[in-house]
């Protein structure tokens, strides 16, 4: 870990989202000190890196779980050997089982110790849990409030049933891996097609018409993208409606008409 030699100031956490609490955090320092944990995330792995411009180092949990809170505290002297503050949540634990919070680092470690507030958005907590929760029941423009920013996945274009461009409207259909996806339904979004932003109408969740397969598809607004391959992005704008049965391809079709409209306006 060369290129951590002249680091003067870290924050720690486990950075899941980098929402609004995070970015709190992260505009006090030089580099942020990443726990992985592989798996349920907002925002997965390396992904965290696009939303700061801050140096980001992993600690693999698996790896550091076992370490007393004074052995994590002289590991980061190691790795840091220019520390001089280190930046953390109100809430922030660390440490085997949690051992070491907040004020125990304070105690332990021998120089600067910045414990920011907890911090809310319309008197709600900025938390990730949070936002999961939201994103769960389908309140994605309440967690893009509390993320600061569109909730945005990505995933690799695979084939679909073929049914959407013969009968319905045309879709890409996305293998989405790692993240916490919202409720099953129709989705405003907006999707990053050859690295251009275009308006979309997205579902998620199973195709209870047709195959009842779970699927993540989106339609481009307003013109035909042709053939896609590789990884696409896909922010989350906006809840539409509940995945529902429909007793017709036909009636599927016009509801589709009235989600895309809907979408229309809310994207304007």
């Amino acid at each position: 870990m060369a290129y951590t030699n002249n680091i003067k100031s870290i924050a720690i956490g486990s950075f899941d989202g980098m929402h609004i609490a995070h970015q709190t955090l992260a505009a006090k320092v030089d580099a942020l000190v990443i726990i992985e944990r592989n798996g349920g995330y907002l925002t997965p792995g390396y992904k965290r890196a696009n939303f700061t411009s801050k140096v980001c180092c992993f600690y693999h949990f698996d790896v550091i779980k076992d370490l007393n809170p004074e052995a994590f505290i002289e590991k980061l002297k190691t790795d840091f050997p220019k520390l001089e503050t280190i930046v953390v949540g109100y809430d922030f634990a660390f440490g085997k089982e949690k051992a070491g919070t907040a004020e125990t680092l304070e105690t332990l470690f021998d120089a600067k110790v910045e414990i920011v507030k907890e911090v809310s958005v319309e008197g709600i907590a900025v938390h990730s849990r949070t936002i999961k929760a939201y994103l769960r029941e389908g309140r994605v423009a309440m967690a893009n409030k509390l993320l600061g920013r569109d909730y945005l996945i990505d995933g690799v274009v695979i084939s679909g049933q073929g049914l959407g461009k013969k009968e319905l409207v045309p879709t890409l259909n996305l293998k989405v891996d790692a993240y916490q996806l919202p409720l099953e339904g129709v989705y405003a979004t907006r999707t990053k097609v050859r690295g251009e932003w275009l308006d979309s109408v997205s579902f998620l969740g199973h195709r209870v018409t047709t195959d009842d397969s779970f699927a993540v598809e989106t339609h481009i607004l307003a013109c035909d993208i042709g053939a896609i391959e590789g990884r696409v992005e896909m922010a989350f704008v906006d809840f539409l409606r509940p995945n529902q049965k429909f007793e017709s391809l036909e009636a599927l079709k016009a509801q589709i008409s009235q989600d895309i409209a809907k979408a229309k306006e809310i994207l304007t």
